[in-house]
């Protein structure tokens, strides 16, 4: 079985009912995989109703106590704003809310005993063909760096090669080896706060596109590093309409 492990941010640090409706969409996608060997857990400082459409016995919702970050979101970060070690203050801040709320996730998952926990944010989508690839591996990581990138506002994505190094949703980490570790709260902050395993393992990657990375205007990682870059200039892409069987693959909405 793959456990999904899904944090939500706090109530006071982003818009919450726009974060949990797209909860609501990534959950949807989680569903709609080819092989139902799996189970979505999704930790969160306040439960909200999920959709009716949406098979709620593949779902357990943990409300948690963890305190909001004092960066709340969106936060964008000015251009000339460059300095490594604010950006590194801001960043472990993120990492650690969201490492907190993994592993306290990662506890409760275990009960099921899971092969491999994929880290997702609450916001992204998967391909239905994901979890099946992911019964079928040994690596103690596996990650999903071809994918997708969606720009919500507009419904057009572009296709990435390198999804890893900017989602927080393309990480398969083996139950045995998280379960080894968990008492490392270091530990915790690197594997389930960040997605830099790439650095630290040879992982096995995932041949096809099976993430798709959502951008909307609470998301995090964009807002501070990449929008910057956006609005410099200096990255470029060549946004399409997503393909009707794309679509299907990932369930994106609208």
């Amino acid at each position: 079985m793959i456990a999904f492990v899904i944090p939500v941010k706090h109530p006071e640090n982003c818009n919450y009912a726009e974060i949990w409706r797209l909860l609501n969409n990534t959950i949807r996608s989680v569903c709609n995989s080819r092989d139902d060997r799996f189970h979505i857990f999704v930790g969160a400082n306040k439960k909200l109703p999920l959709d009716d459409d949406i098979d709620h016995e593949k779902v357990t919702i943990l409300e948690m106590g963890t305190d909001p970050i004092s960066h709340p979101q969106p936060y964008i970060a000015p251009l000339e704003e460059t300095s490594l070690s604010h950006w590194q203050a801001i960043t472990r801040e993120h990492n650690v809310d969201k490492a907190k709320k993994r592993l306290l996730t990662v506890e409760a998952a275990l009960e099921m005993d899971p092969k491999y926990f994929f880290m997702m944010d609450a916001d992204d989508l998967i391909s239905n063909r994901l979890v099946g690839d992911l019964m079928k591996r040994q690596k103690r990581v596996v990650i999903s760096n071809r994918g997708y990138i969606l720009n919500t506002q507009t419904g057009k994505m572009v296709p990435n090669d390198d999804l890893n190094l900017h989602c927080g949703s393309t990480v398969a980490v083996k139950a045995s080896y998280v379960k080894s570790n968990m008492n490392d709260f270091e530990w915790a902050v690197s594997w389930l706060g960040r997605h830099q395993v790439h650095k630290l393992f040879n992982p096995a990657r995932i041949p096809f596109r099976s993430t798709m990375w959502c951008l909307h205007d609470d998301n995090y990682s964009v807002n501070f590093g990449h929008q910057s870059k956006l609005r410099a200039g200096k990255i470029k892409l060549d946004w399409r309409k997503p393909p009707e069987k794309v679509r299907k693959e990932f369930m994106v909405a609208g």
